[in-house]
């Protein structure tokens, strides 16, 4: 029997969360988010995609997408530095991490019907089955503000450092680090999925990228999951196995 092109992950509120496993499947989850990332009109494939999963958020309706992301599973914390996020960041201080690492990419949602809540949860509850399956010691990713010019986002990016640095020897820092004027630090500012993952105990490296080929400024960002709040993590398991249900 042959493998079907999408298959389900979870599902909630009219909306199913499922991976591309087909050729033409993947390609159309790309093409999907390049609407989102090259408002342009050009194409967003690049060579890291052959090497990742990819998730979409569909409208159960008619298929329709609405979201979606791309996830890349490493062996280990040193196998990292193959990755997208290895160009912009030294990630040499995760080669200490013996246990899988994840990598979180081209996350993207546009606001559904009812708002973008159901969406966003939705997607966050496929990332904690996804993590817990997979047994990730540390998922990360570059997270992204509008616009390529640090200083736009200089006190949210203050504030990052002071209530969310990572560890000293654990932070990776950018190859070419965006300056920063001094400014006084507001969460101000923060892109809403930041927000959430702050929320769980994420921490930020400690420095800013400007990105003129996507137009964003970027942070590195990461979650170690046995580090999430005890509450916080018995809410995201429980939200997984709901939407897992309704699945089925």
């Amino acid at each position: 029997m042959p493998e079907p092109a999408f298959l389900p992950l979870v599902a909630g509120g009219g909306l199913a969360l499922v991976e591309a496993r087909s050729t033409e499947a993947v390609a159309g989850a790309i093409r999907a988010r390049a609407s989102r990332f090259r408002p342009s009109g050009l194409p967003d494939g690049d060579r890291f995609d052959p090497f990742c999963r990819h998730f979409l958020l569909r409208r159960e309706s008619d298929a329709v997408a609405v979201g979606g992301f791309r996830l890349q599973l490493f062996a280990d914390g040193s196998a990292a530095a193959t990755g997208y996020s290895a160009g912009r960041y030294d990630l040499a201080p995760l080669a200490r991490i013996g246990r899988p690492v994840a990598e979180l990419g081209r996350f993207w949602l546009d606001a559904p019907q009812g708002g973008a809540t159901d969406g966003i949860r939705l997607m966050l509850a496929g990332l904690t089955r996804l993590v817990l399956a997979n047994r990730i010691a540390l998922l990360f990713g570059c997270a992204s503000f509008p616009g390529a010019e640090a200083g736009q986002h200089a006190a949210a990016l203050s504030w990052l450092q002071a209530r969310h640095a990572g560890p000293a020897d654990l932070g990776p820092k950018a190859w070419h680090p965006a300056p920063v004027p001094l400014a006084e630090p507001a969460a101000k500012g923060l892109p809403p999925l930041l927000r959430l993952y702050l929320g769980a105990g994420a921490w930020v490296g400690p420095d800013a990228v400007e990105d003129a080929d996507l137009g964003t400024t970027h942070v590195f960002m990461a979650l170690e999951p046995a580090r999430v709040p005890p509450p916080r993590a018995r809410a995201m398991k429980a939200l997984a196995r709901l939407a897992l249900c309704k699945a089925k």
